[in-house]
């Protein structure tokens, strides 16, 4: 069962928004691997590559998760109609044991061109 914290809201980062959620996975917006890594995401959104934040009531990101459809995975996975969990993670301990990564994982089960993604988890 997914238990949904009532204090955790998830944001989709976007092209739109990007550079106020950030990417979690790299805090250093001055750091050179940031501005690589928000390209990469940049060029690879229309391809289906998504990218959530858990966020709790104060606003602080505490989670997150990465994924896209298996078919543009970079990793050699043949898993049509799956979506590829490329990194997730529960970093703050406040948040941890409260649902969050399950809640996560939930997100990615969504409806893409009327076809229901399954999950794959290497």
């Amino acid at each position: 069962m997914v238990r949904k914290d009532p204090d955790i809201r998830i944001l989709d980062v976007t092209p739109d928004n990007v550079a106020e959620t950030g990417i979690y996975c790299i805090k250093d917006k001055k750091s050179p691997g940031y501005k690589s890594k928000v390209e990469w995401f940049k060029a690879r959104v229309n391809s289906g590559i998504k990218m959530k934040i858990a966020v709790d009531d104060s606003g602080r990101q505490v989670g997150f998760i990465e994924y896209m459809p298996a078919e543009i995975a970079w990793r050699p996975v043949k898993a049509d109609n799956y979506y590829f969990i490329q990194c997730i993670g529960v970093f703050v301990k406040e948040a941890k044991e409260k649902g969050v990564g399950s809640y996560l994982l939930a997100q990615c089960k969504l409806k893409q061109s009327n076809i229901i993604k399954q999950v794959y988890v290497p």
